[in-house]
């Protein structure tokens, strides 16, 4: 008799922590609905208060720096390169020696790194190549360009000061293009 009931409270115990695991298992999933729900309350309510006290028509004058960035893997790009023998830092880049240390520097680490690109022969054999990989693409680049474009997202008239090319014209929104250029032409004419 006493076996049955040690075999008999083991159940009970292994049962009560089963339906434990099983009820806390739905409480994470809950407690992510409830985080989404608290943050779409948040997110209503601040566009609620944002509907209530429109300011009207806002201009904005987003500065100089554009470019156009290309994007690729570098697994694509340094595919049929050999491993550099050591890791380095450099202040700007000369060879594809060089490219590499520096990347395998920073990558190890898990950082992000800009460096100028001195060879200008080098320069432009990385950009051939990596326009021609399959994961090569150019977006709009440089933080004005891009603050200008989601304040137009927005609703904001902008002004963008910027080097014109037909690349920064063609991915700018229909009501930046007309003002993208503004702030340089008062400027230039201010300068006379």
């Amino acid at each position: 008799m006493e076996g049955e009931k040690a075999i008999g409270i083991t159940t009970l115990i292994s049962f009560l922590i089963l339906i434990f695991a099983y009820l806390n298992s739905n409480s994470n999933f809950n407690a992510e609905n409830d985080l989404q729900k608290r943050l779409s309350q948040i997110l209503d309510a601040m566009l609620e208060i944002e509907n209530d006290h429109t300011v009207g028509k806002v201009r904005i004058a987003v500065g100089y720096g554009a470019c156009n960035d290309l994007f690729v893997k570098a697994s694509e790009l340094l595919e049929n390169e050999s491993p550099p023998s050591a890791t380095k830092h450099y202040g700007h880049i000369q060879t594809m020696e060089q490219l590499k240390e520096m990347y395998a520097l920073f990558f190890s680490s898990g950082s992000a790194a800009e460096r100028f690109v001195s060879n200008e022969t080098l320069f432009m054999e990385l950009v051939k190549r990596a326009e021609s990989l399959p994961s090569g693409r150019y977006v709009l680049g440089g933080n004005a360009p891009v603050m200008a474009k989601r304040f137009a997202m927005e609703g904001g008239s902008v002004m963008l000061g910027a080097k014109r090319n037909d690349y920064l014209l063609k991915n700018l929104l229909p009501n930046m293009a007309d003002m993208a250029f503004e702030i340089v032409v008062s400027y230039l004419n201010m300068a006379k």
